[in-house]
């Protein structure tokens, strides 16, 4: 397992989207806006039962054996 750790591209990703979720009205746990930064940092895909991640424009989410990317 890696530990990612927010560097200045991390906070740039997250204020960018936690702006788009403001602006759109679909708010979202500020921790699940850090996990989505992430994500979108590294490329990497999110493994979620929580739907309201697909909010998050350009996400790449895995619901079961469907890959989804918003």
């Amino acid at each position: 397992m890696n530990i990612l750790e927010a560097d200045q591209e991390t906070a740039e990703i997250f204020g960018e989207v936690k702006n788009n979720l403001k602006t759109a009205g679909a708010p979202l746990p500020i921790n699940d806006v850090w996990i989505g930064a992430h994500a979108m940092e590294t490329g990497s895909i999110i493994v979620t039962y929580d739907r309201h991640f697909s909010k998050i424009a350009g996400i790449r989410l895995w619901r079961g054996f469907e890959l989804e990317i918003n």
